[in-house]
């Protein structure tokens, strides 16, 4: 695994908008087809649970990171409204 962001680190807020690269940095083939199948399961695996409670959207989130072997815990979450998107607190 690319341990370019260690849960020993830091804890960061990631703009889903403008930030993912730091989730995906992570993946173990740094291929876009490996990128775009993250962000894929990203924005739609966690779409239905957007609407749900903010423990299931942080389960949700954890659970894709876990999938994908990224070694980061989402830990809060924020909404941005000036760029629509959520802000993932990561350790």
């Amino acid at each position: 695994m690319n341990t370019n962001i260690s849960r020993k680190q830091q804890i960061m807020w990631i703009n889903e908008k403008y930030d993912l690269d730091l989730f995906y940095q992570n993946l173990e083939d740094d291929n876009p087809a490996m990128v775009d199948e993250f962000c894929d399961m990203w924005y739609n695996d966690l779409q239905d649970l957007k609407e749900s409670s903010k423990q299931d959207l942080l389960d949700g989130a954890n659970s894709i990171l876990k999938w994908w072997g990224i070694d980061l815990t989402v830990v809060d979450l924020d909404w941005e409204p000036g760029d629509n998107c959520f802000v993932w607190k990561v350790q």
